[in-house]
């Protein structure tokens, strides 16, 4: 009897080892919320910072914002098409244009698409990749217009801050340093364009942010897109801006002026979409 009692014992156990193997931990089913002031639905397209200075529009360019439970966004609808040069704009807006975004791990994938499926939307697929701390630490860009390139740009911090980006591209390397005030607001980029066979700085670029209100950001979680990358560094939002690009003998290539006035509600919030 001792002998049965003795084997149905060690039954017992391995079954209850078996089952605590099993166990495997939950995912988390109500995640921190992310406060509602960072999750924006929509922004007018003017308010950000394109590429593209001018676009065309017969209707107002909105952009609208989709999130998931987490309170990342997994959609952005309404985009930029490009238009004759000829034209004098630089692109025409188009709410069938949206962008797809998707999460793996430590690794975020932009594509582009549209609604008719007749506008000749490249996917101009883009990569970013995380480090540990979530913070941008590559992105790989594919674009093709008349044929196909890639961009890889590094980013490096200090401490919780942006320091500077390096953008490999031959011949020649862009490296771009950010300036920060005691607000913690972004007030400049000084970036250089180094041809290493030539051992030769190009030329330099210098961006400059300034007239900042006392609003919090919207938009710190938003910088995965280009446009709204610049405004993501900052804790309020910049209201005037200035490019200047110089070559090495110190003329001017290209120069830029940029100025916003934003509404504001009761609460002194930034207002995107008016």
């Amino acid at each position: 009897m001792q002998k049965y009692l003795f084997f149905a014992l060690i039954i017992l156990t391995l079954g209850c080892k078996k089952e605590q193997d099993e166990i495997k931990p939950q995912p988390d089913l109500q995640p921190e919320p992310v406060p509602l002031f960072l999750k924006p639905e929509k922004y007018l397209m003017p308010y950000m910072l394109y590429a593209n200075w001018t676009m065309y529009s017969s209707e107002m360019p909105i952009v609208t914002l989709e999130y998931d439970a987490r309170g990342n966004v997994i959609k952005r609808n309404g985009g930029l098409l490009p238009i004759n040069p000829n034209s004098g704009y630089d692109g025409i807006y188009s709410p069938g244009v949206y962008e797809e975004v998707k999460y793996f791990q430590n690794e975020i994938l932009i594509t582009q698409a549209d609604t008719f499926k007749n506008l000749n939307v490249y996917p101009n697929p883009k990569r970013i990749f995380l480090d540990q701390q979530n913070r941008i630490q590559k992105t790989i860009k594919e674009t093709t217009i008349y044929n196909t390139s890639y961009d890889t740009v590094f980013y490096y911090y200090t401490g919780d801050k942006l320091t500077s980006t390096v953008y490999p591209k031959y011949p020649a390397t862009l490296t771009k340093h950010f300036i920060y005030n005691h607000a913690g607001n972004l007030i400049q980029t000084n970036a250089i364009y180094f041809n290493k066979y030539l051992n030769d700085t190009m030329y330099t670029e210098t961006e400059t942010f300034t007239n900042y209100d006392n609003a919090p950001n919207p938009l710190k979680r938003l910088g995965i897109f280009d446009e709204l990358f610049y405004r993501s560094l900052s804790q309020n939002n910049f209201r005037s801006y200035s490019f200047v690009r110089i070559d090495k003998y110190g003329y001017i290539m290209k120069s830029n002026n940029r100025n916003w006035q934003f509404k504001y509600d009761s609460s002194g919030n930034i207002i995107l979409y008016e």
